[in-house]
């Protein structure tokens, strides 16, 4: 074969001649030459050094391959192989676009981030945020032969024969697909044993079929080594007649298997990591509780883990969106169901369409869990948010303390200074006529002095206000008395009823003994029973009766239809 071939021509420096020129020239090589090279011509001690350097493998960009774990739904077998996103598109027949929803990290990509985390500074926290953060959404998307997972921590893709999980160099995807592999397999040793027990009834049938002419005739039982028992609890010796040939139907089909392992494996991980949260959050709410000092370490302890739990509630709500979208789309259900989707095709029909309750029932379980899950995060985060607000409010405290001290320290200035002003007045060493006067000391200092006093007192008078601090606190008393009153409105509840129910009426001690006895601590102060009785006692008559409680736009539509 011939090769197009780029030659350079130099010199040594000694003749201080340098020549370099380029040409294309057809050269023949062996057929053991490789396809694609360069050819170096270079001049060595008066004699041309001829060389070739192949450049086949530098000239092509190579893919990048990701570890991915291979799990065969008969058998469990487990394999672990490098797949390059090619081989994984032709593998698993999904969409290039598909790749996206994965999200899929290399082992090398994972080492670099790693790098970066090491990095003691505040790069370090950021990289740890954005890291949790950036999970891809929660997404199951049924696909015509296979199911796309990207759920949690498990990017997955499912078909009738295999399962594919990646992002295996991570420990816990390949925890859990070790847990699937032992699933499978146990699943498969129970379907192999029920196959031998149905292969012995099938003979124990036949030999029994040849020996008796009469159809009536009744088998005979026969211990079997079969010592387990079918879906609805009955014993497979028991059985009638070719109802061994429908264990296979009550099977869970293999992807719906797949899918409860990981809904399942996430609500465990969901709920460890809510079990984790609550305690943490207990121990910081309790020292800053305990802490006099905001300014201490524990205070800002609140900023990581109010994100983490934000974080962690954005990644339960968007699980449970996920199911949700699927059970509001029935046919979206029904298309996970591949192993009756092929069924389907090959006797050219459609699947029954109430077989979407099946899935409806998994997903639905799965999906009030997350709920549950949502509803424990969401009350860690209003803990926080309602510490950081009384935060704020000890906070405004005491910086208006320290505004009271400058004004306190500046009333002082200005009273010092009239006293120095007076003093000043007699140093300036003229003659002013009270020289000689044996009173003149006395007077001036005790009037400089009575002067002092009195701006200090006028400008202390004007700032502190006595009457706005005791507003300010019958306002915090009134919301103390508010907080306490509403504290058990299981009590409030049950009163009222009583009151609307057996329709009696409760003065202000009856009102007042009936809620003591209906609440937990068995005690309600004075201020308590005066604001519920005011605020309940629409009538103003003194008394709680049913009309108290009755809808205003009842009584309108009974005084409309009194004046007709």
């Amino acid at each position: 074969m011939s090769l197009p071939c780029r030659i350079g021509l130099s010199v040594p420096r000694p003749s201080k001649l340098t020549v370099s020129f380029m040409t294309v020239f057809r050269y023949k090589l062996p057929p053991n030459y490789p396809s694609r090279g360069c050819v170096r011509l270079s001049w060595q001690r008066q004699s041309f050094k001829f060389s070739f350097y192949s450049t086949q493998s530098s000239s092509l960009p190579k893919e990048e391959a990701f570890r991915v774990t291979k799990i065969s739904t008969t058998t469990g077998d487990l394999e672990t192989v490098s797949l390059t996103p090619s081989e994984i598109l032709h593998q698993t027949s999904i969409l290039p676009r598909d790749l996206v929803s994965l999200a899929l990290t290399t082992n090398r990509e994972r080492q670099s981030r790693r790098m970066k985390t090491r990095r003691p500074s505040i790069l370090r926290s950021n990289l740890l945020m954005e890291s949790s953060m950036r999970q891809p959404p929660a997404a199951i998307l049924p696909r015509k032969d296979c199911i796309l997972l990207s759920f949690g921590s498990i990017r997955a893709v499912a078909d009738r024969k295999f399962v594919y999980i990646f992002d295996t160099h991570k420990l816990v995807s390949q925890s859990f697909a070790d847990q699937l592999s032992q699933l499978y397999h146990q699943r498969a040793v129970i379907n192999n044993v029920r196959d031998e027990h149905c292969q012995q009834q099938r003979v124990l049938e036949e030999e029994e079929n040849n020996r008796n002419d009469t159809a009536c005739t009744k088998p005979q039982k026969v211990d079997l080594p079969m010592k387990d028992k079918t879906n609805d609890g009955r014993d497979p010796h028991m059985l009638p007649r070719n109802a061994h040939y429908n264990y296979h139907e009550d099977d869970e089909p293999p992807e719906l298997l797949f899918l409860e392992a990981v809904l399942a494996d996430t609500v465990e991980s969901s709920t460890r990591r809510i079990r984790i949260f609550e305690p943490i959050v207990d121990d910081v709410l309790n020292q800053i509780a305990n802490d006099d000092d905001f300014s201490n370490v524990v205070l800002h302890q609140m900023a990581p883990l109010k994100d983490q739990l934000q974080s962690f509630d954005m990644f339960v709500t968007q699980a449970y969106e996920c199911l949700t979208r699927l059970l509001n789309d029935d046919n979206e259900m029904l298309k996970l169901l591949l192993t009756e989707q092929e069924e389907a095709r090959q006797k050219n029909t459609a699947v029954d369409f109430e077989r979407h309750q099946h899935v409806e029932l998994l997903l639905g379980v799965y999906a009030q869990q997350f709920r549950a899950v949502q509803h424990e995060a969401n009350f860690l985060l209003s803990r926080i948010k309602s510490k950081q607000e009384f935060i704020e409010l000890e906070l405004d405290l005491y910086r208006n303390r320290l505004i009271r001290m400058n004004v306190d320290l500046a009333i002082l200035g200005v009273s010092v200074g009239t006293t120095t002003a007076m003093a000043g007045w007699f140093g300036m060493n003229l003659v002013n006529g009270l020289e000689s006067s044996p009173t003149a000391f006395a007077f001036v200092t005790a009037f400089s002095s009575v002067s002092a006093f009195c701006v200090a007192l006028y400008f202390s008078r004007r700032v502190s206000g006595r009457a706005i601090q005791q507003r300010a606190k019958e306002r915090i008393d009134k919301i103390r008395t508010m907080t306490h009153a509403l504290s058990d409105m299981t009590a409030l509840d049950h009163t009222v009823k009583k009151i609307v129910m057996s329709g009696q009426r409760m003065n202000r001690e009856e009102f007042k003994r009936e809620l003591c006895l209906a609440r937990h601590s068995r005690h309600i102060s004075e201020a308590e029973v005066d604001l519920l009785f005011e605020v309940l006692n629409s009538q103003d008559d003194g008394f709680l009766d049913h009309d108290d409680f009755s809808d205003q736009n009842e009584e309108d539509v009974k005084s409309g239809c009194s004046s007709r």
